[in-house]
C-alpha cells in the first residue's frame, strides 16, 4: 500500500511541476497585441480577459468617457494607473496606452490596453492574462477600480 501511495504521490508531483512550467512558459510570451484599424486585438476563448470592444457579454466592459482633450485623458489615465503596484508603462502613442499588470507573489503578468477614440471622445479597454484559464475575475476588478478612479 505504502508503494503504490509513493507512486501516486510522484506521479501528483511530477503532474504539478509539468504545469507550473506550463504556466510560467505562458506567462513569458507577449501575446499579439496593439491596434488594427483601431480596434484592440482580439479577445482570447479563455474566460481571463475583459474588453469594451468585444460583443461576448460575458467579457464586455464599458468604454471610459474622455476627460477633457485626449492629452489630458492619456495624462489622467496614467496618473491612475501609476500608483497601482505592479504596473509597467511599456507603449505610449498618440492614441494607445499598453501597460503590463504583475502579479506581486508569482509574477504572472496581465496586459492591459488602451485605445483614445479622439472620434467618439472614449477610452476602449481590453485586458487580458497571459498564463492559466481563469483569472478569477481580477481583470475585471481592476477595470472596476480604474474605473471608480477615474469617475471620481
Amino acid at each position: 500500500m505504502k508503494k503504490y501511495c509513493l507512486i501516486l504521490f510522484s506521479f501528483l508531483f511530477i503532474l504539478l511541476i509539468i504545469n507550473i512550467i506550463w504556466l510560467y512558459h505562458q506567462n513569458s510570451k507577449t501575446p499579439i497585441l496593439g491596434l488594427i484599424s483601431n480596434k484592440l486585438a482580439p479577445m482570447p476563448k479563455t474566460p481571463n480577459a475583459i474588453s469594451s470592444q468585444t460583443q461576448v457579454l460575458s467579457k464586455k466592459v464599458e468604454p471610459l468617457h474622455f476627460k477633457g482633450s485626449l492629452e489630458h485623458s492619456k495624462e489622467a489615465l496614467i496618473t491612475i494607473i501609476s500608483n497601482i503596484n505592479g504596473t509597467e508603462l511599456v507603449e505610449n502613442d498618440e492614441q494607445y496606452l499598453y501597460f503590463i499588470f504583475s502579479t506581486s507573489l508569482m509574477k504572472f503578468k496581465d496586459d492591459v490596453e488602451f485605445y483614445f477614440d479622439d472620434e467618439k471622445k472614449i477610452i476602449d479597454i481590453r485586458s487580458s492574462s497571459r498564463a492559466g484559464y481563469s483569472d478569477l475575475g481580477k481583470n475585471l476588478e481592476r477595470y472596476e477600480f480604474i474605473k471608480q478612479q477615474w469617475e471620481k
